[in-house]
């Protein structure tokens, strides 16, 4: 961001505590402790952070690419694929958890 002349914006990380703990307050069937429908939430708020992610690494690559030679933007991009890919498989395995539809425990999805 300091190349680039991009300012950061101070309240924006203030903003993301606050709606953290604003999103513990929703109903999710548990009065204190987590719930199976809570990890999909968390896993499809992952998925669209890394898309979003995916798409800012080709945006970035074609239009400031040239000024910033060090950065492997396509590599980045190949990374984000991967970890949506991983978050993809994590969902698979959540959403029967989830939405009731096998009687399993949550090992390896903690």
């Amino acid at each position: 961001m300091d190349e680039l002349e991009v300012g950061r914006d101070r309240l924006k990380p203030i903003g993301a505590w606050v709606g953290e703990k604003i999103g513990r307050l929703k109903p999710n069937g548990q009065l204190r402790g987590y719930s199976p429908l809570s990890r999909m939430i968390e896993l499809e708020g992952l998925y669209i952070g890394i898309s979003g992610k995916a798409r800012l690494w080709k945006v970035l690559k074609a239009t400031v690419g040239s000024r910033l030679p060090e950065t492997d933007f396509a590599a980045l991009g190949e990374r984000a694929d991967r970890q949506r890919t991983e978050v993809e498989e994590l969902q698979t395995k959540a959403a029967p958890l989830a939405f009731g539809s096998e009687k399993t425990t949550s090992r390896g999805l903690q």
